[in-house]
């Protein structure tokens, strides 16, 4: 019977109730630990929490000093005096308590010298037998509310894989060539992992094709042969060193392609962007998109013959002409300025929208972007991305505070998998400032009077992908007379020639370097052409998207 004042029974009950509302193992020890002390009149206490075998110090009373219990025996009782021969005792420890599941210790408590220096009564050991089980309790709730936790948030992980792998096998469904699905591919990869550089090599007896590579440097010609044994998904650690060495440094994994269990290919994966590491579910998810990614390469041509092609022309008509419908019906005329825009679109309808926008008299707003994905849903975006622009520019926003708000309208209206990159400015026709954003689009190119050339790089992520984009920092240039601001979309710089290079941003700078002089319209079409030429024999697969801004 609880008739000691000690052992009182509200607060046995007071202090049970508060251990096992809280799921924080520091104050479930901390509270225990304070009720002993002041019980029971103790110099000091530690507790310990016990994580793989091994016990940890999570809260100490009346000293400050570090206790290793590791290397110490402990009865399997739930209340023991310690051995007055023991380092513990000669530090100042008299008792200790086991905190105990059905299964085993899931903590212990170090008690001090009591300061009346009076032995422990028969009540008193009960109080500590009480305590200790309620605490033993609370933190075996907490353990497992926290595995269910877990659980649960493996489940959702898993469920959101398995989302995001359905989306992409019924994307590579709807494309049509192997441009495509490897750009959309692109997309996904980097947009899911935060990565920027991948490679992709296929083989076909004993014959090796390089299909994309994002890297600085190229791959070893003898790194491939050596790579012919890998079946599966490797970290770059895990690698023996002799192969791991030759790799580019930025290569993180390595991933074989299979079909139909028969390897097809390699793909070279890159570091993340924040420098994390690679989770066990990054593994699950490159592994599932690259079979995907080699299924629908190898499916690209059997598709091709059942599709029906004439439902598949209706359908990118309608594309087009959504797309056809946003862009801008002519250039602006403005004294002082030469500026001109136009979108060339492939014959698959692709994701390109840019816009000239007058503000005020002498304020205009330019956009370009490039939406995710193809045909109509990227189409309808697209409608979406310019509706939303079109709407809040009513509302004279800062270009931080507009670039903001389309986000989250992106972020609230679309799948996860559906983003854009875009870049945004503002132009003073009166003092020549070009205010701008770059959220995660080809860096415009400027052309400065002097000669020298910069990229407008300053801005934020892309958008569509998270709610909040964090800071989102604008920049400005003030443009000189016969200085120029190249704009565009990567269906330019990307487009192939018939060895599968790519025409570059180096060959626009020099288009331009060639004809700074002449006027927009002249420059613009004088990169078109010349990307024409370069891909001669070669389908134009993505849309080549453009505007010009220069100073008279």
């Amino acid at each position: 019977m609880l008739h000691s004042s000690l052992i009182n029974l509200e607060s046995i009950l007071s202090l049970g109730s508060k251990l096992n509302e809280s799921l924080d193992f520091d104050f479930i020890m901390s509270s225990s630990l304070l009720s002993l002390m002041g019980k029971l009149v103790l110099k000091k206490g530690c507790g310990f929490i016990r994580q793989d075998n091994t016990f940890t110090q999570v809260v100490c009373k009346g000293t400050s000093e570090q206790i290793d219990i590791n290397s110490h025996n402990y009865a399997d009782n739930l209340f023991w005096e310690i051995d007055t021969n023991s380092v513990l005792f000669n530090k100042g420890f008299r008792y200790a308590i086991n905190l105990k599941t059905q299964h085993q210790t899931i903590g212990i408590f170090l008690l001090g010298q009591r300061l009346l220096n009076k032995e422990l009564s028969d009540d008193e050991i009960k109080y500590i037998q009480i305590v200790g089980s309620i605490t033993s309790t609370a933190l075996s709730n907490t353990l497992n509310f926290k595995q269910l936790k877990s659980e649960k948030d493996i489940t959702q992980r898993q469920n959101l894989l398995l989302r995001t792998l359905i989306d992409i096998s019924n994307d590579f469904k709807n494309i049509t060539s192997r441009e495509h699905i490897l750009k959309l591919f692109s997309l996904y990869l980097k947009g899911n992992l935060r990565i920027n550089r991948y490679a992709i090599y296929l083989t076909n007896n004993n014959q090796t094709t390089l299909l994309v590579n994002d890297f600085n440097e190229s791959l070893d010609n003898n790194i491939l042969p050596s790579l012919a044994n890998i079946s599966e998904i490797s970290l770059r650690s895990n690698l023996p060193k002799n192969i791991a060495n030759k790799l580019p440094k930025d290569v993180s994994i390595v991933a074989p392609l299979y079909y139909h269990q028969e390897k097809k290919g390699l793909l070279f994966v890159g570091n993340r962007l924040d420098r994390t590491t690679f989770l066990e579910e990054n593994l699950t998810f490159i592994e599932l998109i690259a079979n995907s990614l080699i299924t629908a390469l190898e499916n690209n041509r059997m598709f091709l013959e059942e599709l029906e092609k004439e439902k598949l022309e209706r359908e990118l008509d309608l594309a087009k002409e959504i797309q056809n419908n946003l862009l801008p019906k002519s250039n602006p005329t403005i004294p002082g300025w030469d500026i001109v825009g136009k979108s060339l679109p492939s014959k698959t309808v692709g994701g390109d929208y840019f816009d000239i926008i007058e503000l005020a008299d002498d304020e205009y707003l330019f956009i370009i972007a490039d939406i995710s994905g193809k045909g109509i849903p990227a189409a309808l975006l697209m409608s979406n991305l310019q509706a939303s622009i079109r709407t809040l520019i009513t509302l004279d926003l800062s270009l931080q505070e507009l670039v903001s708000r389309v986000n989250k309208t992106l972020f609230q209206n679309t799948t996860f998998d559906k983003f854009a990159t875009i870049f945004v400015a503002k132009l003073n026709v009166t003092n020549s400032k070009l205010e701008y954003i770059n959220a995660g689009h080809n860096p415009p190119i400027y052309f400065k009077s002097n000669g020298t050339i910069a990229e407008l790089s300053e801005g934020c992520l892309l958008l569509g992908v998270v709610d909040d984009l964090g800071e989102i920092r604008s920049n400005e240039i003030i443009l000189n007379a016969n200085e120029l601001v190249l704009m565009y979309t990567d269906g330019i710089n990307e487009a192939m020639n018939t060895n599968h290079q790519e025409f570059g941003t180096q060959n626009m700078i020099e288009c331009i370097k060639a004809c700074h002089q002449c006027d927009s319209q002249f420059i613009l079409d004088k990169i078109y052409s010349s990307v024409k030429l370069f891909s001669v024999g070669m389908e134009q697969y993505d849309d080549m998207t453009a505007i010009i801004i220069k100073k008279d």
